[in-house]
């Protein structure tokens, strides 16, 4: 090893150009896979070009599907700030007020959606979670809306009512709705992108 730290070049190496020293950090096994095979060779530069490196481990998935939610066509008109605000059965974090600020009256035209669920298998920014949920994936007030009135008193069904967050993505925020079962309602709150990390067991729905 001192052999050839004394005799390598050190001068006509441009480290930052390269990117050498982030190559290695980022990948040692791999470094020392070439390293490793560079000595078997017999010092052999045109055998390690050869040589393969060993596959990369595939990135771990952060979610697992649960299953294919329809939510019902809108048979009325729906009024955001009317549905969501602080009453029985339903209690509205003031961070909510963001979400809602913007918030257009919804005409009874719509049709069914569907929706696929989803299981955290672990903690999870919200940019590690949209990642894997398609291109169209955000949602819209009153499709969250309809499926809380379905479980409107906690009874089972697409929300998870065990006190874990129900996640959905809306224009640019994440809406949290989680069943408060000391007090019998759901806590409904509006999150900006990255604020936080959600955790493991938490649900997210997203548009087909």
């Amino acid at each position: 090893m001192a052999a050839l730290a004394v005799n390598t070049n050190w001068e006509e190496i441009d480290f930052d150009a390269l990117g050498l020293q982030d190559t290695v950090i980022r990948n040692p096994k791999n470094a020392g896979a070439a390293f490793t095979a560079w000595l078997k060779s017999g010092a052999n530069s045109e055998a390690v070009a050869k040589a393969p490196l060993p596959p990369k481990k595939a990135k771990k998935s952060v979610l697992n599907f649960h299953e294919e939610v329809l939510v019902p066509p809108l048979l009325k008109r729906f009024v955001p700030n009317e549905f969501f605000t602080t009453r029985k059965g339903l209690y509205l974090w003031n961070d909510m007020q963001r979400v809602l600020r913007d918030a257009q009256i919804v005409e009874p035209t719509q049709g069914a959606v569907k929706f696929r669920s989803f299981n955290l298998a672990k903690n999870a920014y919200d940019r590690e979670i949209k990642t894997e949920l398609p291109g169209n994936h955000e949602v819209e007030l009153w499709q969250i809306a309809e499926l809380i009135e379905a479980q409107k008193s906690g009874e089972d069904g697409p929300l998870l009512t065990n006190g874990y967050a129900n996640i959905f993505y809306v224009a640019g925020y994440a809406v949290s709705v989680r069943w408060n079962a000391v007090d019998r309602e759901w806590h409904v709150g509006g999150w900006a992108l990255g604020v936080g990390r959600w955790g493991a067991g938490g649900r997210v729905f997203s548009r087909n």
